[in-house]
């Protein structure tokens, strides 16, 4: 019994060791790919809006608070180049762009009537462009099947607000400006370090993933409303498909 068990071990380690040993140790490869991001943001912060309405050489702030942050779903696009170290190891560096941030929903005192006609705020939205960097090991445990993990750099390129206003006023007596211009536009911090934990799958070259960061950093600064500012992390996951290049 003890020499079948040897070997049934040694069968199964040679299975797995073929089901791995078409990767060309030593080798590099590139990987473009493309896909979806779905974020959020932890710490519960609330978001203030301003928007000022000018009307006969008068300004009315219409200002908003949004007590509830959402997920929000965005594109997501990179390259990684990876360095086959083992048949079932291999190391990644990669470079992405990734639009993140959050809806806001429950936005509190968002209706107001000036001379009978109304303004309200909605479908609002904080957006984040940033420039990601993750470092990469991938084991492959079975076939094409590879789990990943490593360490992410990313940099905030560019914030904006957006949201709507709705009012029935006519335009050419009422002109409506969004956030008021004392208020500051980067409340993000520009660098976000995160961890990279995924699955990935591999057929003819066809890489499919799934990815979520794991925030490390606070995004939070002093523009924001709240009271600890130490819970604010970025939250991400990432779906692409993308294709090996040898």
């Amino acid at each position: 019994m003890h020499r079948k068990n040897i070997l049934g071990l040694f069968l199964l380690l040679s299975s797995f060791n073929c089901a791995v040993a078409q990767r060309n140790v030593g080798t590099f490869s590139v990987t473009p790919k493309v896909g979806v991001c779905f974020s959020s943001l932890t710490g519960s912060p609330s978001i203030d809006l301003l928007s000022v309405v000018y009307h006969d050489g008068e300004d009315s702030y219409l200002t908003s608070n949004g007590l509830e942050l959402k997920v929000m779903t965005d594109f997501t696009a990179g390259v990684e180049v990876s360095y086959q170290l083992t048949s079932i190891l291999d190391v990644s560096l990669g470079a992405s762009y990734c639009r993140m941030g959050c809806g806001i929903s429950g936005l509190s005192e968002s209706e107001w009537s000036i001379d009978g006609y109304s303004f309200a705020l909605d479908n609002a939205k904080y957006r984040m462009d940033y420039l990601n960097v993750p470092v990469m090991a991938g084991v492959y445990v079975w076939k094409g099947l590879a789990v990943r993990a490593g360490l992410q750099a990313g940099f905030c390129l560019t914030q904006s607000r957006d949201y709507e206003i709705n009012t029935n006023a006519p335009s050419s007596s009422y002109s409506v400006t969004k956030n008021g211009y004392w208020y500051k536009e980067r409340v993000f911090n520009d660098f976000n370090l995160s961890i990279p934990v995924g699955l990935s799958y591999e057929y003819k070259n066809v890489v499919a993933e799934v990815r979520h960061d794991f925030g490390l950093t606070n995004y939070i600064t002093d523009e924001w409303n709240v009271s600890d500012k130490k819970k604010g992390r970025i939250h991400s996951t990432s779906v692409t498909i993308g294709y090996r290049f040898f």
